[in-house]
């Protein structure tokens, strides 16, 4: 459950973490089919593999904010997924879905220029991959598969977390502008407080007649004060005719115009 307050915060958090198990659950997938005889894959890489990501899952709370300090950082990861596709078929490398996490980390953090880049550094590296390894695009078209379906998934791919990535930069925005809202609200209202202070209301009236400008209906006040609401309505009924308007939007209109006048 994620709660209204820091939401943004929260679905960062939650997105961060599946980006690290997402690359686990790719190498445990690797494991499970050399164990069940459908692929071989060779130790070294592997184990150079899972050695490096217990290293990242250590430190993963200081990964991305390395990141955004230290960009460049990221061409180590590359450089790594490389090194695993190269050892291991190329092509048909068991590892084609762990190379992805870079992709989709760059454009996370980074949004739509890091999309774009790493969607481009990406397709670059599966290319020239294919060609190191002996395969032709003839042979692969062969195969069934085609590179410009791999190259648009690889920009579709990092492009949707980038659109994730903005839409919680706005959600950032938002809750800044909130949180000045509040600040403001609360500074009105204990201006408002003090006004209504050295007005003829009584203790009773002021609290009742804050609630209503509040924006609160007349039984959400009576629940919060344990009152019925014919004792609300009267409070508001006295306050209005002290303060000479007939509703609670002419006292906020008289108040914020006149301000101690009104009283």
């Amino acid at each position: 459950m994620i709660s209204s307050e820091n939401a943004s915060h929260e679905v960062r958090e939650k997105i961060t973490s599946f980006l690290f198990w997402y690359r686990i659950a790719t190498l445990a997938l690797v494991v499970v089919l050399t164990v069940a005889g459908i692929t071989f894959v060779a130790l070294v890489p592997l184990a150079a593999a899972l050695s490096y990501n217990a290293l990242i899952m250590r430190f993963r709370a200081n990964i991305l904010p390395l990141l955004r300090s230290y960009p460049y950082l990221l061409s180590i990861d590359i450089a790594v997924s490389c090194y695993l596709l190269l050892g291991t078929g190329g092509f048909a490398s068991p590892y084609y879905m762990y190379a992805f996490s870079t992709m989709m980390i760059g454009a996370f953090v980074f949004a739509y220029r890091g999309a774009l880049i790493l969607a481009s550094a990406y397709s670059i590296m599966w290319l020239w991959v294919i060609n190191i390894t002996g395969n032709t695009i003839a042979n692969i078209v062969e195969l069934g598969e085609h590179l410009v379906t791999d190259v648009t998934f690889f920009y579709l791919t990092a492009l949707s977390f980038a659109y994730l990535s903005s839409l919680l930069t706005a959600l950032d925005i938002a809750d800044t502008s909130r949180g000045e809202v509040r600040g403001e609200l609360k500074s009105a209202t204990e201006r408002l407080s003090g006004m209504l202070g050295t007005s003829d209301l009584s203790p009773r009236e002021q609290e009742v007649l804050l609630h209503a400008l509040d924006g609160k209906r007349i039984e959400d006040i009576a629940r919060d004060l344990k009152i019925s609401t014919n004792t609300i309505k009267t409070h508001l009924s006295r306050s209005y005719r002290k303060l000479g308007v007939i509703s609670r939007d002419d006292a906020i209109l008289r108040l914020v115009t006149h301000g101690n006048e009104a009283i």
